[in-house]
């Protein structure tokens, strides 16, 4: 299929290829018609969501009433403990990633955590799903210490591996206020 007559941000115009319902090429508005003429309407990219926690959704699992804490520890301690019931990462990933891909999001950056009772299972649980879904949408995975670095001191080699095996990022809370040493 061609779609004619496309503007992009920048105010060109062009002409898209669509083959297996992808664009495989976009040239300069060559002024001819193709299957549909766009008439000069914007062209945008596809969603971009920057920041979901798909090793935390709780999407399709049964209501639970807000449990949090009046403290940032105190959340992120009432988190640990509610992640233990869950059911497994790769499940609830993949449904909450199924359903931003049928929205339109074709690109996000996921964070996952990494602490010392988790380790990095979540870590490689979350690269099984995005190799899965390579295809579809282009994913960054951020290893996010939440529940801090000096609070719990076998994160910081963590880290180091987390990268070490393929995490895009790191990303954490405020070390100032968080592990109350932002210089360490």
């Amino acid at each position: 299929m061609r779609l004619t007559n496309a503007r992009l941000e920048d105010a060109t115009l062009v002409d898209l290829t669509i083959e297996a319902g992808r664009i495989a090429a976009i040239s300069p508005a060559t002024g001819r018609l193709g299957d549909i003429d766009l008439e000069s309407r914007l062209l945008l990219p596809a969603l971009t969501d920057g920041h979901v926690h798909l090793d935390k959704t709780v999407l399709g699992m049964p209501w639970r009433p807000n449990s949090g804490a009046p403290t940032v520890a105190g959340r992120v301690e009432n988190e640990r403990r509610l992640r233990r019931s869950l059911t497994p990462v790769p499940q609830r990933a993949a449904a909450l990633l199924h359903r931003m891909i049928a929205s339109g999001t074709t690109r996000l950056r996921t964070h996952v955590d990494i602490d010392d009772e988790i380790g990095l299972d979540n870590f490689h649980a979350l690269q099984a799903v995005i190799a899965q879904h390579r295809a579809e949408a282009d994913i960054e995975l951020v290893a996010f210490p939440q529940s801090g670095i000096l609070r719990r001191p076998r994160v910081a080699d963590l880290l180091d591996a987390a990268l070490a095996e393929g995490a895009d990022l790191i990303g954490g809370l405020d070390p100032a206020s968080y592990d109350g040493d932002a210089r360490a």
